[in-house]
């Protein structure tokens, strides 16, 4: 898993900087928490994505 660790946290700081930015643009009441949500929520699918991947590639079987 340590490999991926650099992919996931790119993928989050991506998505944080991305959310901040489309939330500061519309006028959110508060942006720096629904990019936190957002960057969350991304964060648990990226790594819930290379788990997956890094278990089918020890055990084919899964």
């Amino acid at each position: 898993m340590q490999v991926y660790f650099k992919s996931i946290f790119f993928i989050t700081a991506l998505s944080f900087l991305l959310s901040l930015i489309i939330f500061l643009l519309i006028g959110s009441s508060s942006p720096l928490l629904a990019s936190f949500l957002v960057a969350f929520l991304i964060f648990d699918i990226s790594f819930f994505y290379f788990f997956v991947k890094s278990k089918r590639k020890s055990n084919p079987l899964i």
